[in-house]
């Protein structure tokens, strides 16, 4: 059963697929380096071409995650952490952890 979701119902970091749903993804494979680029890219460019509306974060949010997986540099990371962390930001339900994925990128800089 799904129970109702108010503002304090804590929402899920990642989606939690199936058992058969990750054995599936994983077998896709890794990306590499370059392709984790272009996929971040191409949500830059969903968010540069659409309205920003719960479904375009939506499809923003499934690129991101794609590339969380398994990132390849800190550059990747961090550009996907940013992304990720602007997405959660515009949520009543996951600004706190918006706010502390910006620290964790900011902590990163300065060190």
């Amino acid at each position: 059963r799904l129970k109702e979701l108010d503002e304090y119902t804590p929402l899920r970091e990642k989606i939690k697929f199936t058992d058969d749903e990750a054995d599936a993804l994983e077998r896709k494979g890794r990306l590499s380096e370059i392709d984790q680029a272009i996929v971040l890219g191409l949500c830059v460019d969903v968010k540069n071409s659409y309205a920003m509306e719960n479904l375009t974060a939506e499809e923003m949010s499934a690129y991101v995650q794609r590339v969380m997986q398994h990132p390849q540099n800190w550059m990747i990371y961090s550009t996907a952490l940013f992304l990720k962390s602007n997405l959660e930001y515009e949520s009543t339900k996951t600004k706190d952890r918006a706010v502390l994925q910006m620290q964790l990128l900011v902590d990163q800089q300065s060190d």
